[in-house]
């Protein structure tokens, strides 16, 4: 007999989803059906994910050109040569924090993880003046993830303006995607180098083993993510933008033919090894109809919630302070793109979470709460949108708040592109009905002005006058 906590959950596409916990406590192991292209043998192929509608043809073309190309990613010896990091200071006054005494266990995982960084070359002894703690982080598989706490270095640090994508924007450009390959660099900080004089800047303490510093890239320096950016921009380049996207080192292809796949992926394979990055194929998914994509489902029919990140909602306690009230809020924001009237809904909770509000939790707040677990639990499949079509703004006002809803005719009928929602403030709330609904249809404009503008579009308002 084994015990299983399972959530209940609406729309599903199964029946039952069983995740990767209970398979490793029960050891189950499952055998693919034909149309999943089977792990090639040799350790660099990694994981090969299933075709959309495969022929035998596809599948082995599949096998023999992961193989081949993913091979000669053995050869890549890092890191790159297209960028260095530079820590650019404020002010060059060492800072040197404590050392935070740990556990027999936590010190032996970073003993383990310093053994095998310097081991790499990732690290190496310093003479620095500086020396920022060592954090250990639990991970959710249960293991521990060695980190440096650089906050005391990144306050004295000039930020990089180097822009991240918008990920809205990033989604709704993968319209059509038949084919979808999803790429991961193996420890992708660690592929660029780090300026010889950044180094000591990165200094951190081990008692009995001294001062080390980094001689690449560390994760927690707040400008990383611009340098990292910047060069996967410049070794990708934009011209592949239309079937290639980069979030950091989250690299998504798309295509609509199978040719097509195998084509871009020797673009970007070449660019890859060209500039000495390596891959990581454990965390790759090659040729698949669906996957993961920055914390959404993608697939040919559009974008959907993640049923990982729904079930953590659909599965929060009962907030009991206004802290909690600020996490579910904060949890239930990611999607709410896919919630017809967020704001009014979460109104009730949104009003705990001002300043020198009254705690109470009554019936308002709790249907409030119960209320948005169901809209994210049932919520649509948004449609990525079509710029040939013609965009349908639907907006509406209410003595709460204001909402839009963003659409498109598809050959399937009306698809949604987005929702959007917001309260109304103080001096709003003495509007006519004529003036609120008036205030939707402009603030709706204006909120979808990312779609809308240089594009003709129909405004439908339920208002009569």
């Amino acid at each position: 007999m084994i015990e299983h906590d399972f959530s209940i959950l609406t729309a599903l596409e199964s029946d039952v989803l069983i995740g990767v916990d209970l398979w490793a406590r029960t050891n189950l192991s499952v055998s693919p059906p034909p149309r999943l292209a089977p792990a090639d043998p040799a350790p660099t192929c990694g994981k090969i994910g299933g075709l959309a509608h495969p022929t035998a043809s596809e599948q082995q073309r599949l096998e023999v050109f992961l193989a081949a190309e993913l091979t000669e990613f053995e050869a890549v010896r890092g890191p790159t040569r297209k960028t260095t990091h530079h820590i650019r200071l404020r002010n060059d006054t060492p800072i040197k924090q404590r050392y935070r005494p740990r556990n027999p266990a936590m010190q032996a995982v970073i003993d383990r993880e310093v053994a095998e960084m310097e081991a790499a070359g990732v690290i190496e002894p310093s003479k620095s003046a500086w020396s920022s703690p060592v954090v250990i982080v639990k991970k959710k598989d249960g293991k521990h993830r060695f980190c440096i706490d650089f906050r005391k270095v990144n306050d004295v640090t000039e930020r990089d303006a180097y822009p991240l994508p918008q990920i809205t924007a990033t989604l709704d450009k993968l319209r059509g995607a038949r084919y979808l390959t999803t790429l991961d660099l193996k420890n992708g900080y660690w592929q660029v180098p780090l300026a010889p004089e950044s180094r000591p800047i990165t200094a951190f303490t081990i008692p009995g083993r001294g001062l080390y510093q980094f001689t690449v890239m560390p994760f927690g320096l707040h400008s990383a993510p611009a340098t990292f950016q910047r060069l996967l921009d410049q070794v990708l380049g934009p011209e592949l933008e239309p079937n290639v996207f980069v979030y950091l080192d989250d690299i998504i292809v798309i295509s609509e033919t199978f040719d097509r796949h195998l084509h871009l992926l020797t673009e970007v394979f070449r660019r890859l090894r060209e500039a000495r990055l390596r891959l990581n194929p454990d965390k790759c998914r090659f040729c698949v109809e669906r996957l993961k994509y920055l914390g959404h489902v993608i697939d040919r029919e559009g974008i959907r919630t993640d049923p990982e990140k729904v079930s953590a909602v659909a599965d929060w306690p009962e907030p009991r302070t206004v802290k909690q009230v600020r996490q579910f809020l904060g949890m239930a924001s990611w999607y709410r793109r896919f919630v017809a009237n967020f704001s009014t809904i979460a109104a009730p909770l949104t009003r705990l979470t001002k300043k020198n509000a009254r705690w109470t939790w009554g019936t308002d707040e709790e249907g409030a709460f119960q209320e948005l677990k169901r809209t994210l639990i049932s919520a649509p499949v948004l449609a990525c949108p079509d710029f040939t079509r013609r965009f349908v703004l639907q907006t509406d006002a209410s003595n709460s708040g204001l909402g839009a809803v963003l659409t498109q005719n598809f050959e399937d009928g009306e698809r949604v592109i987005a929702y959007a929602s917001r309260t109304l403030n103080g001096a709003e709330r003495n509007y006519s009905a004529t003036e609120l609904e008036c205030l939707a249809v402009v603030w709706g404009i204006r909120r979808m002005k990312g779609y809308l503008e240089g594009y003709p579009f129909t405004v439908l308002t339920d208002h009569q006058s």
